[in-house]
């Protein structure tokens, strides 16, 4: 080969090093000198400042090609027809073989193959596949689709690399795993130590679950809050439980786990989440521990079955005298009305019942009267008044609302801000007047609340002895928010109590992925890398 030849196919290379680096581009610009039809399918190259090379390319085979206007275009148009009949001749006789790269001289960088293996570790940690599934032939035959597809609508062509190539051991996918999970905990870490400044109260949900195919045991630690009207969950940690289940064990495992991310169960309040199984009951004792509300349900309806014909029989009953005191219009003889139940209506069946306990015996008076008292003999008052809440149980439900408040310094907290404000420039006492001031547009807009209350009287009478008003739009976190300025205590203390479960629901879905991750072929997977799997699982969404 002449001088003249390396240098031009030396000067070939830089070409499409710098077509893929992005220095050049190739345009479809015909020269305004030339008129062919071939210039159809030659794309003209220009470097970043818009000036033109002696190259073009081929759209055809995608071969760079010398040119210049001074040498004229005889070659390129004959590499053009020639290129044209080949496609002519094989158009109609396409195989799947022709679909399938055949270039192999393409290297692959470091860094893309690098961006392939996290691409599979995400795969195989959001989908729960096996690491090995990378080297399936249908998974590789899928690849080299998607790379071909891309070849085919791609500016640069240059030969598709193959799947082969591209694609990582298992091996590698496995470490990988395990750098994005250990990256993901310090992300989460770092979430939590901004976040958990600004949360009164956090809840911790936590249960156990054992492999059926290795009978070994996995605890589960997941930590729940509210956040800007949404509730917020992460798991924490799933891992091998190889001691003993005791509750002394589970207890300290917890708090091991808890403060691993700078979170000090004795710094923060703390609600713990968790079935009625008598090792976690032990372990949490001491500390404010709810019961899971579906496992309690669950509970209360396997032991109340026998009540079950009773209960039927009081709401169809309590429903009908409802009914017939609408229909009768005797409800505005009565100090409150008797309240049907609504099946849509949240509630109602105890709403009804107890607006009948209130005014038993008046309703027992006028139906006496009537000679229809026939209608309370399938009601029993006794079963009635304890499916009820009375008032001196309500009265203890404020009080503990109020203790609750007080111990998780929401109380405190608005004391002093509403001192740091009033204090700084106590304002005259303010007269009547006609002007409609800023927070009664604000209390107008977030809904209707008694005139007569005291600004001064306390926030949750003011809250009972409001009428307002939830549309179907609202959010309950949304509805707090909104009525922030009328109820600042309690809307903190309803974001501190919406953002922990009822239930430890969110531990059976952990179970639910784990078992999928350690399905039967893969019963020899590290329980680390199960738990790295689950940790990018936190950010799927994201």
């Amino acid at each position: 080969m002449s001088s003249s030849k390396r240098d031009i196919e030396q000067k070939k290379k830089q070409v499409i090093e710098k077509l893929k680096n992005g220095e050049f581009i190739a345009k479809v610009e015909p020269p305004s000198s030339s008129h062919g039809s071939f210039w159809e399918h030659l794309l003209r190259i220009k470097c970043s400042n818009n000036e033109y090379q002696p190259f073009v390319q081929c759209t055809l085979c995608h071969e760079i090609l010398s040119y210049s206007i001074s040498h004229g275009t005889s070659t390129i148009s004959y590499h053009v027809k020639n290129c044209l009949d080949k496609s002519n001749k094989l158009k109609n006789n396409k195989t799947i073989s022709s679909y399938l790269s055949k270039s192999t001289d393409v290297k692959v960088t470091v860094d893309d193959k690098r961006s392939i293996t996290i691409a599979c570790a995400k795969l195989c940690s959001f989908d729960m596949r096996p690491f090995s599934i990378v080297k399936g032939r249908g998974f590789t035959f899928f690849c080299q689709s998607l790379i071909n597809l891309g070849y085919q609508y791609g500016t640069t062509k240059l030969g598709p690399p193959s799947a082969s190539s591209l694609l990582p051991d298992p091996t590698n996918i496995s470490r990988t795993v395990s750098q994005i999970a250990e990256e993901e905990r310090e992300r989460l870490k770092n979430i939590l130590k901004v976040d958990l400044q600004h949360v009164k109260m956090v809840g911790v949900s936590t249960d156990y679950w054992k492999n059926s195919g290795t009978s070994e045991s996995y605890l589960t630690i997941n930590i729940h809050y509210s956040k800007n009207e949404q509730n917020v969950t992460y798991m924490l940690r799933t891992s091998l439980f190889a001691q003993s289940k005791t509750g002394d064990n589970t207890r300290q495992r917890i708090f091991s786990v808890l403060l691993s991310y700078e979170i000090d169960p004795n710094q923060h309040h703390v609600v713990y989440i968790t079935d009625n199984g008598s090792n976690l009951v032990c372990g949490l004792q001491g500390e404010v521990h709810l019961r899971c509300i579906c496992h309690c349900l669950n509970l209360s309806l396997h032991n109340g079955v026998s009540l079950c014909p009773n209960l039927e029989l009081l709401i169809k009953s309590c429903q009908e005298l409802c009914v017939h005191f609408k229909r009768c219009e005797m409800n505005q003889l009565l100090s409150t009305t008797l309240k049907i139940n609504v099946d849509t209506r949240w509630n109602s069946i105890h709403d009804m019942m107890q607006s009948i306990s209130l005014n038993f015996h008046k309703c027992e008076d006028l139906l006496l009267d009537r000679n229809e008292i026939y209608y309370l003999d399938d009601i029993n008052r006794k079963l009635l008044s304890d499916l009820t809440l009375s008032r001196s149980f309500r009265n203890e439900i404020y009080a503990d609302t109020r203790k609750i408040i007080k111990t998780i310094g929401i109380q405190q907290q608005q004391s002093s801000s509403t001192t740091a404000t009033t204090n700084s420039n106590k304002p005259p006492k303010k007269k009547k007047t006609d002007l409609v001031m800023e927070s009664d547009v604000m209390q107008e807009f977030a809904g209707h609340v008694d005139s007569d209350c005291d600004d001064n009287s306390d926030e949750i009478d003011r809250y009972i002895n409001s009428k307002l008003s939830f549309s179907n739009d609202d959010t309950l976190l949304g509805w707090w928010s909104k009525h922030s300025l009328i109820f600042p205590q309690l809307t903190l203390l309803a974001r501190s109590l919406f953002g922990i479960p009822a239930s430890s629901a969110t531990s059976e879905r952990v179970f639910s992925s784990t078992g999928r991750i350690l399905e039967k072929r893969r019963q020899l997977l590290n329980p680390d890398i199960v738990d790295d799997i689950l940790m990018i699982r936190n950010f799927r969404d994201a």
